[in-house]
Formats: structure tokens, C-alpha cells, sequence
């Protein structure tokens, strides 16, 4: 019973906050567009899809105090115990994995090209695998499977003719579970169970034995793009003082 009465004396000092700090439209602009190029398929030298934009943040809406950099909030959908088996399903991966007290999994480095071409896990079953994780607006936080890097035709825009392009795909963890993505969730950071960002969520289409396929642009090509026109970033996020 205190349980429930500090959970709901915590929501409504939350509510509060949020009316009168967040109630006005002004007080919710958190940055500006940086940088938008075009959606291009089959791009650079390594034929990626490019579906991006930088977004530069207002440093003076963020209060340093409690700022935690680049975190994924693994909720309470799963729990740690459950969580942790499904990360690792075979005991012969390596991992030097401690699940949160505070649930935010820190991603602090970038799966490398050579882990996403050449899978460095196996599942139960000692098939070669990669298991990613992401939240997402449209389906909250989902576990997948890396199936490495090749190069998919896919109908990108309504009403045009397919084009190949090369993808990160990431299929369902099993046919149990949900799909691994759906309307909504474009956008979204793709993690691995170490907590390093493997790329950014671009759609789905296609269906393979195990479900709707999800394609993702590899975080490196990004980087490397953007570079290219002149913005030197990382994944490293800090605040200045």
C-alpha cells in the first residue's frame, strides 16, 4: 500500500513539472535540423542507403546535473534475469555484461563492419548470430537478430520501382515474439548486447521464415558521410561547462 501512495504522490509531482515547465510549446524546442541531404539509395563506395539528418542540440535545455549521455532505457518490459538469457542464449559467447541497476545501458562505441559481416555470437541452437536490441516509438523496446550486411531491392518510395541497396538487416528474435520493428519506430538506434550502436532504423519490408525483415544503416557509413561534408562527430555525448 506505500508503495502504491509514493508511486502516485512521484506521478503527480511529475505532472506538475510537466505542466508547468513543458506546458508551453516554446520550452519544448530542444534543438534545430543541422544537417538533411537527401534520401539516396546505393550510395558512396559502399552503396548504403542514406536516410539521415543531424540534429544540433540547445545545451541550455538540458541540465548537466543529470545528464547521463547516450543511454538506452531498458525498461521494465523484460526483466534483468530474463533479459540477460536472451542477450546470451548460448554459454560459449564471451560477455562482460552487468545489467543496470538504473535500467540505462550505456553506449559508449560502434559495432564494428567486421562484426556485422562476420556475426561474432551463436545462438542455442550454435548458428551464427548478433542478438540488437532498440526502443522505439512505435514498439518500445524489442530484442532482434543481425543477419550482416548484403544488399537488398526494396521499394523505398511508394509508387517507384525497387532499387538494390545495401542494408543492415535485422530479423525477429524468434516467431514467438512481436516484430522486431513496425510504423514508427524509423529512426531508432540499433544496440548490441555490449551497449555499442550499430546504426540507425530506416523501414521494413519483406518477409523472411521468421518474420518482417528490418532494414538499418550501418552508423559508420553515417559518420563517415558526414565527415565528408564537414562535421566532425562521434557517438560520444558530452555537455560543455
Amino acid at each position: 500500500m506505500k508503495e502504491a501512495v509514493d508511486a502516485i504522490v512521484a506521478l503527480e509531482k511529475l505532472l506538475k513539472h510537466v505542466k508547468q515547465v513543458w506546458g508551453n510549446i516554446a520550452n519544448r524546442i530542444l534543438g534545430r535540423v543541422e544537417f538533411s541531404p537527401p534520401i539516396k539509395l546505393h550510395t558512396g563506395g559502399k552503396r548504403f542507403t542514406q536516410d539521415f539528418a543531424l540534429i544540433k542540440m540547445d545545451h541550455a535545455t538540458m541540465e548537466a546535473s543529470g545528464f547521463t549521455g547516450n543511454v538506452l532505457d531498458l525498461g521494465a518490459e523484460i526483466p534483468p534475469d530474463q533479459f540477460t538469457i536472451m542477450m546470451f542464449p548460448n554459454s560459449k559467447n564471451k560477455k562482460n555484461f552487468s545489467y543496470p541497476l538504473d535500467r540505462l545501458l550505456k553506449v559508449n562505441e560502434i559495432i564494428p563492419d567486421s562484426d556485422m559481416r562476420k556475426l561474432p555470437m551463436v545462438d542455442d541452437n550454435d548458428q551464427k548470430c548478433l542478438i540488437v536490441l532498440k526502443r522505439g516509438n512505435g514498439t518500445g523496446l524489442t530484442l532482434g537478430r543481425a543477419n550482416g550486411i548484403k544488399s537488398f531491392t526494396r521499394s523505398y518510395f511508394h509508387n517507384t520501382p525497387p532499387k538494390v541497396s545495401k542494408e543492415w538487416a535485422i530479423l525477429p528474435y524468434n516467431e514467438k515474439l512481436s516484430p522486431f520493428a513496425a510504423p514508427g519506430d524509423s529512426g531508432a538506434a540499433i544496440i548490441d548486447c555490449l551497449g555499442r550502436l550499430g546504426g540507425l532504423l530506416t523501414g521494413g519490408s519483406g518477409v523472411s521464415e521468421s518474420g518482417l525483415i528490418v532494414y538499418t544503416t550501418p552508423v559508420s557509413f553515417i559518420l563517415e558521410n558526414l565527415k565528408a561534408h564537414g562535421y566532425n562527430v562521434s557517438i560520444e555525448a558530452t555537455l560543455p561547462s
